[in-house]
């Protein structure tokens, strides 16, 4: 018998708007149970696929608003079940979502940012601590506006000096060439010489040689966002979150070389995309209609 909660394969049968399905297995269930399914041609002798919504029947307790409901469309024609089709699409294109925010930092917000990498680079003297790793995993997310899931996938052999190659993108884009401009390809440098070493595997790991995650990314930006906010009230700490820097440097290239340029920057993706990362905060929002009309 089947348990409560399980999944049983089932088959349709017959071509009225109304269909009855059953277990495909021999466990001693015979009660039928209607479906709200369209017309179809009568399909038999057909081994039972886990392919189409009708084939997978959750065979649960069920509510007494549930059971009402399937009561109700059991008694529905196949003209009355395409209404309510069409009705339940039309409800769900009418739905609306809110803008999306951008969620990056404010130029002051960065530079304190990067004075709290200068900080911890110098404090940070454990021997369990690797301070350069985190210094250049900073800079380097930040100046190339990659996505953590994309830095944290790269390999030592990846890094070629002024570039890093063959990066893979969201989906199935691959950026040939991604430039390092001379500044971070020296944090690179100091981490793999001084704590790394030139053995193969991540770019970026762990001091086990385990490839970084993106909650260990995001540890190192809180850390420095911590950092940062010792010496500032409340009001003006640093949220700080795995995708902050991406925003920061798409909405930067943006304002200074414009759309085209921010979506190669950011891996060929839409102007809608972009825009995305490139709002105006509502801060800011704020304070330009102040100057305006202040």
């Amino acid at each position: 018998m089947t348990e409560p909660g399980e999944y049983r394969r089932v088959e349709r049968t017959g071509g009225s708007a109304t269909k009855t399905v059953k277990s495909s297995k021999d466990d001693g269930f015979s009660a039928m149970y209607p479906l709200r399914v369209w017309t179809a041609p009568k399909v038999t002798n057909v081994e039972p696929t886990l392919q189409t919504k009708e084939q997978l029947y959750f065979d649960g307790p069920k509510s007494e608003a549930q059971q009402e409901s399937e009561d109700h469309l059991s008694h529905l024609n196949l003209e009355e079940i395409e209404g309510l089709e069409r009705f339940e699409k039309k409800r769900i294109s009418d739905l609306t979502t809110p803008e999306p925010t951008w969620q990056g930092l404010t130029d002051l917000q960065m530079v304190r940012m990067k004075a709290a990498a200068d900080q911890l680079l110098t404090m940070s003297t454990g021997a369990n601590q690797w301070p350069r790793r985190d210094f250049a995993l900073f800079h380097v997310l930040y100046v190339t506006a990659m996505r953590v899931s994309e830095l944290i996938e790269l390999d030592l052999d990846q890094y070629g000096g002024r570039y890093l190659t063959n990066v893979q993108r969201k989906g199935k884009t691959v950026t040939p060439k991604i430039f390092l401009v001379k500044a971070v390809r020296g944090y690179l440098d100091d981490y793999i010489e001084n704590e790394r070493g030139n053995e193969p595997g991540p770019l970026f790991q762990t001091r086990t040689g385990k490839r970084f995650s993106i909650q260990q990314v995001d540890y190192v930006l809180k850390k420095l966002a911590g950092q940062a906010n010792a010496t500032l009230p409340p009001k003006e700490h640093i949220d700080a979150h795995p995708h902050i820097l991406r925003h920061t440097m798409l909405r930067k290239v943006r304002e200074e070389k414009g759309v085209e340029y921010a979506i190669e920057y950011a891996g060929h993706v839409s102007e809608k995309y972009i825009r995305r990362y490139t709002m105006p905060s509502e801060q800011e929002t704020e304070s330009t209609l102040e100057e305006l009309f202040g």
